[in-house]
């Protein structure tokens, strides 16, 4: 059975920010918006995959596209959950180079689409985290 400890940590830490919580309400509701949005987008390429498992456009993220870099690469921690849920960088070399790949094949289907659908709850549920409470704040100088 597959460890899933690492996953659920990664996604949980989606909400989590290494800063004092800013005094500006409206800082606070702009990071909670951006963090929503890349939440949301990690949950659209889970969803694609698992409605289209044999498709593989649907296996594959360009690493340049700016829509990939504005919801997911710019914000903290995102992109390192990205890779947890089982993109990887595409071999060098080859077409996928430019690209994020989720590798499935017939001898790992199963595994991916139960890893997939598990994380999906774990997203589903710090959404719900975030929604509720806002963006958990750790202030770097109060753990020292």
């Amino acid at each position: 059975m597959e460890d899933y400890s690492p996953l659920i940590t990664g996604v949980a830490s989606l909400i989590a920010v290494n800063a004092a919580r800013p005094e500006d309400a409206a800082a606070v509701e702009a990071l909670r918006q951006q963090l929503q949005v890349a939440i949301d987008t990690l949950i659209i390429y889970v969803d694609n995959v698992l409605k289209n498992m044999s498709e593989p456009k649907f296996q594959k993220v360009k690493k340049a596209h700016p829509a990939f870099e504005r919801r997911i690469g710019s914000v903290p921690r995102a992109k390192a959950a990205f890779h947890l849920l089982g993109w990887q960088d595409g071999p060098k070399g080859t077409e996928d180079e430019g690209f994020y790949v989720l590798e499935v094949t017939p001898a790992n289907r199963e595994a991916v689409e139960k890893r997939l659908h598990f994380a999906r709850g774990e997203l589903e549920r710090v959404k719900q985290e975030l929604l509720q409470t806002g963006p958990r704040f750790i202030d770097p100088a109060a753990t020292t």
